[in-house]
């Protein structure tokens, strides 16, 4: 390898992208636009392939190209890029990169989100979202096999019609179930959810309580916390499990004050990230 020590590596990603790099964001909605684009150009083809799999051990997925007798390496999407500053500990000089997916982000769903019916729909994301929040630890640590057979169909349910009312839930299955027949499968999923919680000490319910919720900058540094280590690492929270080590990911969760979050780790390190990660929220 090129560089066997982690923090060695991280020193010398960072100088080379301080010394050649480059980063451009396309304006929102212009003509020809192509995104994020993050490169730095390298000495040659084999320095760059020893570079790429430096930044893959890391967590971060690069490309290389050729032109005009230069070797690049190169990044497109933006969650990736969010992750290469994560990973070099660049969050402070990249905030403004964070602010503008986040904007995007909630440009995109505004207009979804403006014709609903605001009452009906908090009832139903909240219901829906701790049913989605029990199904999918379940289905992370025993497996939705292990639930009965109707359960496991109604599980699979919510899962593919995350915001359907209980009432639709009940017309979408192959064999329909009333309002208080899903109602009560559901109860019977969250218990079992429940029960696995208690004999896992790795798992931790989180209420946001920062004012101002946790920001792209916190997202930002927790991702770079997880990134040190083996475990895996997730948040859930609005129906969604995202991996900790994603700043992008973790921005996509809006996390407000009293937001309820579940943090989860799971690896040879896994006490020892616990104990970090829960300290950040």
């Amino acid at each position: 390898a090129l560089i066997a020590n982690d923090c060695c590596k991280r020193a010398y990603i960072k100088g080379l992208y301080s010394a050649t790099g480059n980063l451009s964001v396309a304006e929102n909605g212009k003509k020809g636009a192509t995104g994020y684009y993050l490169e730095f150009s390298l000495a040659s083809q084999n320095i760059a392939n020893e570079t790429v799999e430096i930044l893959k051990s890391g967590g971060v997925e690069a490309k290389t190209r050729e032109k005009k007798g230069a070797y690049y390496i190169y990044i497109k999407d933006s969650e990736k890029i969010s992750d290469f500053c994560a990973f070099i500990g660049a969050n402070k000089g990249y905030f403004a990169l964070q602010e503008v997916i986040l904007s995007r982000l909630v440009s995109n769903t505004a207009n979804r989100q403006f014709n609903c019916e605001i009452a009906n729909i908090d009832r139903t994301i909240s219901a829906a979202t701790k049913q989605t929040e029990a199904i999918l630890y379940i289905k992370e640590h025993a497996g939705l096999e292990s639930l009965p057979e109707t359960l496991r169909i109604t599980a699979e349910a919510r899962l593919n019609h995350p915001s359907a009312s209980v009432k639709e839930l009940g017309t979408l299955l192959d064999t329909p179930a009333s309002k208080s027949g899903i109602s009560h499968r559901m109860r019977k999923i969250i218990e079992i959810a429940t029960k696995l919680k208690e004999n896992n000490p790795m798992l931790k319910e989180k209420i946001i309580t920062a004012p101002r919720g946790i920001r792209a900058e916190d997202c930002a540094v927790i991702a770079q916390a997880a990134s040190r280590y083996i475990s895996d690492i997730f948040v859930i929270a609005a129906q969604k499990k995202v991996n900790a080590k994603s700043i992008m990911g973790l921005i996509s969760l809006n996390m407000k004050k009293d937001d309820v979050v579940y943090l989860s780790v799971s690896g040879d390190d896994e006490k020892a990230a616990f104990e970090h990660i829960n300290s950040l929220f």
